[in-house]
């Protein structure tokens, strides 16, 4: 039986942006999200390479304009949030905001930018279960004064579960499609549309890429001990949370190094929990 592979995972949402045949889809969905045109835009990888060379799962989805100077127009970064937490809001903000520092550097001229946040998240709008988008922009109390430098668009996919395409939904399908948990899940929602069932066919083709898989397994299980840390914390308190964490990667044969850099526990104090 062939694994399924979600594309809800960061790894896995990073590398089918980056793949040709997914790459339009998501191009059709925001555009019809926000009506920005990604085709006039080209990925630009500013996080730092892991060595993986084109096969970095984990670079940044930064578009900047194709043919323009980067510090002009608008840039536009892509998340993905699984296990959608209200603090992940907070998160986008900085993205933001850091963003718009790193188009200014002291002394030169200031060069009007706009920076476009897009947070695809695995939850529903905590305030309103019924809304599905948002999008937040700067500006006064009563609204009427904008400052257009930014804005975030905030997609949660839950509202969206389960819907299947018809000739009257497309955009609430296509969000539908990336929380399904299995292939046969995605078959029936796609019924039968071509873009749909390519992304199907690309996610099977990764759960065969063993360059992809480890870093897949990584997230995953990063995620997984990052909600049962949440759940201990509220018994035990956080510095027993971090142990079982370090605990349960050592067990997963994490090495000891990314332990300590994802726990901020010392290696020695790793090493006395063998």
């Amino acid at each position: 039986m062939t694994r399924f592979i979600s594309p809800l995972y960061d790894t896995t949402f990073k590398y089918l942006w980056k793949n040709d045949t997914a790459r339009f889809y998501f191009i059709k969905l925001i555009k019809y999200l926000t009506t920005i045109d990604l085709s006039n835009y080209h990925l630009y990888d500013n996080e730092i390479n892991s060595g993986n060379n084109l096969k970095d799962y984990r670079l940044d989805l930064v578009f900047v304009p194709n043919d323009q100077d980067e510090r002009l127009g608008m840039t536009i970064n892509i998340e993905m949030y699984k296990n959608y937490h209200s603090t992940d809001s907070i998160k986008s903000f900085s993205y933001v905001f850091s963003l718009l520092s790193k188009s200014l550097k002291q002394g030169e001229t200031y060069f009007e930018k706009q920076i476009v946040q897009i947070n695809f998240n695995d939850g529903y709008f905590k305030e309103n279960k019924e809304v599905g988008n948002i999008c937040y922009m700067i500006s006064d109390e009563s609204g009427k004064y904008k400052k257009n430098y930014m804005k975030i668009y905030e997609v949660y996919l839950s509202k969206y579960k389960g819907l299947c395409y018809n000739e009257a939904n497309e955009l609430d399908a296509m969000l539908s499609f990336l929380s399904a948990n299995s292939y046969e899940e995605m078959e029936r929602i796609a019924c039968g549309k071509k873009e749909a069932l390519a992304i199907m066919d690309e996610l099977k083709k990764l759960s065969k890429e063993e360059d992809f898989l480890p870093e897949y397994d990584f997230e995953r299980e990063m995620r997984r001990v990052t909600n049962t840390e949440k759940e201990i914390s509220k018994k035990e308190g956080k510095e027993s949370a971090i142990r079982e964490v370090a605990i349960k990667l050592l067990k997963n044969n994490v090495d000891i190094k990314t332990i300590s850099n994802s726990t901020g526990l010392s290696i020695e104090e790793i090493n006395s929990l063998n």
